[in-house]
C-alpha cells in the first residue's frame, strides 16, 4: 500500500481516481487546485509515496506544480496525466513532464487497468 496525492480540478474524475486507486489498497490524499495541492504538500510532503497530477487546473499549469514537486522532493514519484489543455500541444506538456522527472504519462481519457498498470509500475520502479 503506497500513499497518494491526486490531484485533478474535475470532481467526477478525481472521484474516480480515489475509487480505483483505494479499491488497489492505496491511501489517498486529494486536491482539486494547485493551491490546495500545495498546502496538502507542504503539510506531509514525507508522507507521500506517489503523485498523480492533471497538468492543466484552474489555478495554473500543473507542470509549473511539477517543477515544484522535483525541486522540493527529488524522491517523489510523479505520474502525470492530461486530456490536452489551452494554448500547448499535448505532445509538448508530455514531453516537459518527462524531462522534469515524471515517472510515466497517462492521456485522458484511459481505462482503469491503464491507470492501476502505470501507478503500479512507477512504485515499483521508485
Amino acid at each position: 500500500m503506497a500513499h497518494l496525492l491526486v490531484v485533478d480540478d474535475d470532481e467526477y474524475v478525481r472521484e474516480g481516481l480515489v475509487a480505483v486507486l483505494s479499491a488497489e489498497g492505496h491511501a489517498i490524499t486529494e486536491a482539486a487546485s494547485i493551491a490546495a495541492a500545495r498546502e496538502v504538500f507542504a503539510a506531509s510532503k514525507a508522507a507521500f509515496d506517489l503523485a498523480l497530477l492533471d497538468l492543466w487546473l484552474p489555478d495554473g499549469s500543473g507542470l509549473t506544480f511539477l517543477d515544484h514537486l522535483s525541486a522540493a522532493a527529488p524522491d517523489l514519484l510523479v505520474v502525470v496525466m492530461s486530456g490536452g489543455g489551452p494554448g500547448r500541444s499535448l505532445e509538448q506538456a508530455l514531453a516537459f513532464a518527462d524531462a522534469t522527472g515524471a515517472r510515466a504519462t497517462i492521456i485522458k481519457p484511459f481505462q482503469n487497468a491503464e491507470l492501476i498498470d502505470k501507478v503500479n509500475a512507477a512504485l515499483a520502479e521508485g
